[in-house]
């Protein structure tokens, strides 16, 4: 299982055990360990979307999906 899938995998098996959706669930700083088999990462789980927007910086959010990009113009 290559990082990407094991980041959706953590997402999704985080969100039902804790029975939240994948809106409020923000997950960063995955590292796979030597040898395989072990992952490290960290995950914020807000209460709404409110919350989300509220403490969340902007560029995460656009990253997330959450937020639109602004266009910049040069």
């Amino acid at each position: 299982m290559n990082d990407s899938n094991r980041l959706k995998y953590v997402v999704h098996h985080s969100s039902t055990i804790l029975a939240e959706t994948n809106d409020v669930t923000f997950t960063f700083g995955f590292r796979t360990h030597f040898g395989g088999g072990e992952t490290a990462g960290f995950a914020l789980i807000y209460d709404s979307l409110d919350d989300k927007k509220k403490n969340e910086p902007k560029h995460k959010l656009v990253r997330h999906g959450s937020r639109e990009r602004k266009d910049l113009k040069k």
